[in-house]
Parts: C-alpha cells; structure tokens; sequence
C-alpha cells in the first residue's frame, strides 16, 4: 500500500519498511513539519517508533545522501528526543532501558553523537541551562546503555551531515542520483 510521506512519519506503526526516502527527507526539510512530527510520535510512543527510525538510519541509501539530506533524518530523531526529554519529567526514558535491539540503539545513539560533535553544538545551546541539564541526563543515560560500535556507527553519519545554511530555503531539495 502506497502511503504519503507525512503518513508514513506519523504512523511508524504502519510502515515496517520505512527507510527515508527522498520525499520523506523533503518533508523534514520544513521546520515546523519536522517539529509537529516529532511531537506526533512521542505522542505515539517514542520507543515505539525508535526501532523504525534506527533501522532507517541504517538503511544503505542514508550513506550516500546529500550532507544536508541526512541531517534532516538526524534531526527528526534528534527533535524527537528533545521532545520527548523536555514534555515529561525526568530524561523521557523507560525504566528499564533495554538497547540490545541494534534498531533502538541507533535511534538512541544519535543524542549522544550529537552532543559529542562541535558541529551540532548549536543544536544543544538551543535550550535553556535548566533544560539542557535534563537532556545531558538523559545524553549519558543513553551513553551508558549502548551496545558497543552503536555509537561510533551513528556519530559517523553525523560528522557527514551538514545543517543547512540559515538562508536556505527548507523545501528546495536538491536531486540524488545513486
């Protein structure tokens, strides 16, 4: 069955095979689309979603996309995080943390990438102090529960990404070819 892009963002739970393609990169290349999405699914259930997003992080395809393509995937996930850590108490986690699916621990592994590369730094200034003290809880927490080569395996796609300029503008997507 052939689903929208949005659609299959939204509802996870429908798509087995989500990968992030390029009309589901386009649609995360707008901020606020971005941004509603990943309320939706921590409204979902973020460690419901986390597997798919995980497994499309590491889907091939991923590995040859455009810099700037592939921070719009890491930023869902990222956004996602955010949301889920600032919106609930405490660092959002479950009580018992389990990331020996690989799945899970790559969507997992992408706050803590973040964090480590001085290129996303902006991201993590973002917030507040009070608030960035939640999220490092939170950062570590993962840290500490990921399954060895988790997180190198993600930092690696971060230190490829590249946010777009701030002039740029979101829904202009440049063509792939394989």
């Amino acid at each position: 069955m052939s689903r929208s892009p949005i659609t299959e963002l939204v509802r996870l739970d429908l798509c087995n095979s989500f990968r992030f393609g390029l009309a589901a990169l386009a649609v995360l290349s707008d901020d606020s689309i971005r941004g509603g999405i990943a309320r939706d699914i921590v409204a979902r259930g973020e460690w419901n979603a986390a597997p798919r997003l995980g497994r499309a992080l590491a889907d091939d395809s991923l590995l040859s996309a455009p810099p700037a393509h592939l921070y719009y995937a890491l930023a869902l996930c990222f956004e996602t995080q955010m949301t889920a850590t600032l919106d609930v108490p405490g660092p959002g986690l479950p009580e018992k943390l389990d990331l020996s699916d690989p799945d899970a621990a790559r969507y997992a592994a992408v706050l803590p990438a973040f964090f480590d590369d001085d290129s996303m730094i902006d991201e993590v200034r973002a917030f507040a102090d009070v608030d960035r003290v939640v999220i490092q809880q939170r950062c570590g927490l993962l840290a500490e529960a990921l399954p060895n080569g988790i997180r190198e395996q993600i930092a690696t796609l971060v230190r490829r990404c590249q946010r777009p300029g701030r002039d740029a503008q979101a829904t202009i997507m440049t063509e792939v070819h394989p």
